[in-house]
């Protein structure tokens, strides 16, 4: 990382609602914060309103989306946050008939910011994605599907494509 200007990080610490912070902590609230503005290019203001969405309690990575179906939270002050469902467009083909939720696979490279969302109140099941299957097939959808865990940060959302 390059050198952050102290007037920056103190904005995005604040943003970041973080009065008391480790050296980690800190590290972290620049990681997002360089995301944020540097790779997304949100204007300060914009990146400041974002910040306070972020857990910075746990491990914060710049990654590329992996090829996966996600589930994006329905909660309006956490609509860039996307979960990786651990289903396959295989599974998805399988299951069929109507969903409870729109689920998404990325078009492409995404940059996306890999955290955990601070107050992440979106529950979800895969048992109650899908309106018409089978128990043993269910089943299989549950063992495969990752609850809780990280979720991923991402602002391009029209990359992201309706499966």
């Amino acid at each position: 990382m390059r050198p952050m200007p102290p007037e920056k990080l103190a904005c995005w610490i604040q943003a970041a609602e973080l009065p008391h912070h480790s050296a980690t902590i800190e590290q972290r609230v620049i990681r997002a914060g360089e995301f944020l503005e540097i790779t997304s290019g949100l204007s300060e203001e914009d990146a400041c309103q974002l910040l306070p969405s972020i857990d910075y309690s746990q491990p914060i990575t710049v990654a590329r989306l992996p090829d996966s179906v996600y589930i994006r939270c329905q909660d309006r002050d956490h609509s860039a946050w996307f979960t990786d469902t651990g289903l396959t467009a295989e599974m998805l083909k399988e299951a069929g008939g109507p969903r409870s939720r729109s689920l998404y696979r990325p078009l492409g490279n995404i940059a996306a910011l890999k955290s955990s969302a601070r107050d992440f109140k979106d529950s979800w099941e895969p048992r109650h994605l899908f309106h018409a299957i089978a128990t043993p097939q269910m089943d299989q959808f549950s063992r495969s599907s990752r609850h809780g865990g990280n979720q991923f940060m991402v602002l391009n959302t029209t990359r992201m494509r309706d499966v």
